[in-house]
């Protein structure tokens, strides 16, 4: 399901439990482009930045995948608790 009004888009996807959250996203870019809803940006959380899906964001999509750095996440440690 993708909602869309002129600032804000929502996109709903269910998963299984067993597969990784990166696994997605490049299935819900495509389905943007498709509606010509694309961001500039798109602020993910956690279980969406590393390189590679940061670099495929940009690459393919022209998307800045925007999120807390992964080490961050891994160990345990609030965002909010490094600024």
């Amino acid at each position: 399901m993708i909602l869309i009004n002129r600032t804000f888009s929502l996109s709903i996807t269910t998963t299984p439990a067993t597969l990784p959250d990166g696994e997605v996203l490049e299935d819900l870019h495509t389905r943007l482009a498709e509606k010509k809803v694309l961001p500039n940006q798109h602020f993910v959380d956690a279980g969406y930045v590393h390189a590679e899906i940061i670099a495929k964001s940009q690459e393919i999509h022209q998307i800045d995948s925007v999120g807390p750095p992964i080490a961050f996440h891994l160990m345990g440690i609030e965002r909010s608790r490094t600024l």
